[in-house]
Parts: structure tokens; sequence; C-alpha cells
């Protein structure tokens, strides 16, 4: 079991395991970018095309951290560093 797991159960122990799940479900459909989606990094002067691979919940389900595959590498960012388009000023002013 994953630590946010463990804080969830901690802070909701009264509730039945459902409500747990929901809770958890609620965040996953707010998520804005699904696993295997191509996204770029907005500060990536490259403008390198990544893919989703995965994703971990943190601080009991408030944030996602996305996990981004480029080549064997994979990264760790939050959703505000991460867009659905590459920005070409970015691109082309390097």
């Amino acid at each position: 079991m994953q630590k946010w797991q463990k804080e969830i159960l901690k802070k909701n122990k009264d509730k039945p395991m459902s409500e747990i799940f929901k809770l958890h479900n609620k965040q996953i459909n707010k998520m804005k970018f699904k696993i295997g989606n191509y996204v770029y990094l907005k500060t990536d002067v490259d403008q390198y095309k990544r893919i989703v691979t995965g994703y971990t919940v943190r601080d009991s389900s408030e944030k996602v951290v996305y996990l981004l595959s480029l080549g064997t590498d994979e990264t760790s960012h939050y959703e505000c560093e991460i867009s659905n388009e590459e920005d070409i000023i970015i691109k082309t002013s390097n």
C-alpha cells in the first residue's frame, strides 16, 4: 500500500471503503492528462514530445504527479508543468 493510500484510509477511517475509493476516483476523473497521451513540458526549450506513462496521487489525493517518458528516461511533473500542445515560440527562439 502506498503512502497516499494509507493517508486516505487514516483521514477517512470512519467511512466505508466504497466512499474512500470514490474520493480516489474523483481525483483521477479530474486529471487533465491520461496514460498514453502525448504531451510537452512547458519549460523544455527543445519541446520534445513525451508520453504519459503513469501517475502518482499525492497529499491524500489532492495532487497528481504525472510520469512522463522520453526514450528510456522517465521524469515526474505536476500538471501545471505540462501542455497538450507544442510551444513553437519557445522552440524557435532557441
